[in-house]
């Protein structure tokens, strides 16, 4: 038979003789761990079924106010009530392909596994020749046009003062931080190896096929 539970006890919330009795059944416990002797066992038993016993009458009792005190004004029966039949939701077992039930962990894993792995398919490929136009893309030498204007390394170091500080790393994992504080060697190498390979080879670099994962 289920009951409504009232709130749990708490130590301070214990009168004075509850408390001195937990204080001296540890000190009883302590004393017999330290000397192992029979008598102090004994003293540490007698302590503990003491407690025991006061504390099954002090919940007995406050479990009788605690009823006595449920009223429908202020909600309380009600809040009793809905926790004395609320029931935890038990899940069912999963039916696995071949009609069998998965019952444990594993089985259960399993079959959402194989579920998902047939939901999540890569659609069909409906025009073929149009796909491998757009993978082939990155590939194609740009057209011929005009060179691109000119830019020295303080054009990149001012691009590179409004990057964003808050941003997650590109490909390269540098972040603009490190960029920020980069000497102004460094910036004059950079700016080289940015417009070098650009006149040599004008494509796409292989990083920019890869998809970005923030």
């Amino acid at each position: 038979m289920f009951r409504p539970r009232p709130p749990r006890l708490q130590y301070y919330n214990l009168p004075q003789h509850i408390r001195q009795l937990i204080t001296a059944k540890r000190r009883a416990q302590s004393r017999w761990q330290r000397s192992r002797y029979p008598s102090d066992r004994q003293h540490y038993d007698s302590i503990a079924n003491e407690l025991r016993n006061v504390l099954s009458c002090h919940r007995s009792a406050r479990y009788d106010n605690y009823v006595s005190s449920l009223s429908e004004h202020d909600k309380s029966l009600w809040r009793a009530t809905k926790r004395l039949l609320h029931y935890p939701n038990v899940s069912s077992p999963l039916r696995r392909a071949d009609n069998s039930w998965a019952r444990s962990d594993k089985e259960k894993a399993e079959t959402f596994a194989s579920h998902l792995r047939l939901m999540f398919q890569p659609l069909p490929d409906s025009d073929p020749v149009n796909t491998s136009r757009v993978l082939e893309f990155p590939d194609y030498p740009l057209p011929l046009s005009l060179p691109p204007p000119p830019f020295t390394p303080s054009d990149v170091s001012f691009q590179i003062s409004r990057l964003p500080t808050q941003k997650s790393p590109g490909y390269d994992l540098i972040t603009s931080q490190v960029l920020k504080n980069l000497p102004r060697r460094a910036i004059i190498f950079l700016t080289y190896l940015s417009i070098i390979p650009f006149f040599e080879r004008p494509t796409f670099p292989c990083c920019g096929n890869l998809p970005i994962s923030k």
